[in-house]
């Protein structure tokens, strides 16, 4: 996976997928990430709340943005769901 090596000093907010953009991102680098994730099956109209075939699937799926999110925190960073 590629580094994303800009100069992130300045701040910068990140729209997209998560499992995408966290990949390419350096370890050890953010002190806070703020994430809006998807309910589950909440919002019964949009697709994007019911993308998921069951409730396991999400799990894993949140498990392994947050895994990626962990990754990319300091070791003093903080991470608000």
């Amino acid at each position: 996976m590629a580094s994303n090596t800009e100069d992130l000093s300045l701040g910068r907010i990140m729209c997209g997928d998560a499992l995408q953009i966290l990949p390419t991102l350096a370890a050890g680098q953010f002190q806070l990430i703020i994430a809006d994730a998807p309910y589950y099956q909440v919002l019964t109209d949009e697709e994007w709340d019911n993308k998921w075939a069951s409730p396991d699937d999400y799990v894993e799926w949140m498990a392994r943005w947050v895994r990626e999110c962990r990754r990319v925190l300091r070791p003093d960073g903080l991470l608000y769901v």
